[in-house]
């Protein structure tokens, strides 16, 4: 038989305080599963005791760590960032997102997807990320600064002089925006997958944005891709004609 423990003695293993133990014996329901008699001040009593199973001595966020889970802390505090930022971030990227309940709550672990798993992967896309929030608060700011110097508001589409929003953005600005509105026209459609490492390879294209991608394989296979990871190509001629026969 495996040993036993009091609640203080749990407690203890556990790091936490006799009612946090009793609080998890609550949630988990665990009854004793013997006690153990004591003396205190010449009064007989007796102690129930646990196993020191992981749900009494090891935290929510311990056991979900075992498993490759991370807290919502645990991703803040290493992104140095605030919650609603990171909660707008991992929304963006596409981190996958566990819904735990304790006791009347719920709280969120998040894990790193496999196009994700790379040393380094998750730094690479908060930094890109961060990147293009940056350039779009730049352009909002200069469009405040155009208000508040009361400049005229652009022409509708009967009066438009066909200048683009972009002509006054910076060249790199208007490179991502550019190939994003290409690349959206091909939402749908097959396309070709060009990863940084590995083939290329057709796949229809499920959705694109400056951040990445997403792609349905031919086996129905669903596959995500950072920017930096992979670039998506238009087919040729002959490609297309390929990819109707099929």
């Amino acid at each position: 038989m495996s040993a036993l423990y009091s609640k203080a003695e749990l407690a203890e293993m556990g790091g936490v305080s006799v009612d946090a133990i009793r609080m998890r014996i609550r949630v988990n329901g665990i009854k004793a599963a013997a006690w153990r008699k004591v003396v205190v001040n010449h009064v007989g009593c007796r102690v129930a005791l646990y196993p020191a199973l992981p749900c009494l001595v090891k935290s929510q966020a311990q056991r979900m760590a075992s498993k490759g889970w991370t807290s919502t802390k645990g991703m803040v505090s290493e992104l140095s960032t605030d919650y609603e930022t990171f909660m707008a971030f991992a929304e963006d990227v596409g981190l996958l997102k566990k819904e735990v309940k304790w006791g009347k709550g719920v709280s969120y672990y998040w894990r790193i997807p496999e196009s994700m798993s790379e040393d380094g992967a998750l730094r690479g896309a908060w930094v890109a990320w961060n990147d293009v929030r940056a350039a779009e608060r730049r352009a909002a700011k200069r469009e405040a600064e155009r208000k508040a110097r009361q400049e005229p508001e652009p022409m509708d589409d009967e009066e438009d002089d066909g200048r683009d929003w972009l002509d006054d953005c910076d060249q790199w600005m208007r490179d991502l925006v550019m190939d994003e509105r290409m690349k959206k026209l091909l939402v749908g459609q097959m396309v070709v997958v060009v990863p940084d490492k590995g083939p290329r390879f057709e796949a229809k294209l499920e959705f694109y944005n400056m951040a990445g991608f997403g792609v349905w394989l031919k086996n129905g296979k669903y596959r995500r891709y950072f920017a930096r990871q992979a670039k998506v190509q238009i087919l040729t001629k002959k490609e297309v004609e390929d990819a109707a026969e099929v």
